[in-house]
């Protein structure tokens, strides 16, 4: 999906801030694999839920995926995780 997050960087994202900057609304993007560290990996569920819990607006793309499919994260039990969790 190289080629589609190269057009919402490059023409969705800059005119949907052009858009809501009239409306004092403020679009920042967050790609959930930038910034996890080769150390952070075994955090990289917990990280990327953090973001989606600041977050007052979720757009998410997802598309298929080959390779490694990592383990159940091991997530803190804190309220804002409960969400995740499978309901009993």
């Amino acid at each position: 999906m190289h080629s589609e997050r190269d057009i919402l960087v490059q023409s969705i994202f800059p005119e949907l801030r052009r858009r809501a900057a009239p409306h004092c609304l403020y679009l920042q993007e967050v790609e959930l694999r930038w910034g996890v560290t080769e150390e952070e990996s075994e955090r990289a569920a917990e990280l990327c839920l953090s973001e989606v819990c600041r977050s007052q607006m979720l757009v998410g793309i997802l598309g298929e995926r080959y390779g490694q499919v990592p383990p159940k994260p091991d997530l803190p039990d804190l309220p804002q995780y409960s969400w995740v969790r499978p309901m009993e």
